[in-house]
């Protein structure tokens, strides 16, 4: 909640969720949904699991 007389914060939950999958491939397809729960504190939960992480070495072809 926003102070009297503070302009709202830009950043919305949707704006949160949206930027999950976009910031980390892992979240793809987890149907992120995420509620503000302080002033710039954002909790969110995911539909599915997270992706499992591919070390870069795999994706280079190089398995160790």
């Amino acid at each position: 909640m926003n102070a009297p007389g503070t302009p709202p914060d830009p950043i919305t939950p949707a704006d949160v969720a949206a930027g999950m999958p976009a910031g980390a491939v892992i979240f793809a397809d987890s149907d992120p949904t995420c509620v503000q729960s302080a002033a710039k504190t954002y909790t969110c939960t995911l539909s599915r699991p997270p992706a499992p992480e591919i070390p870069d070495s795999w994706a280079l072809g190089r398995v160790s």
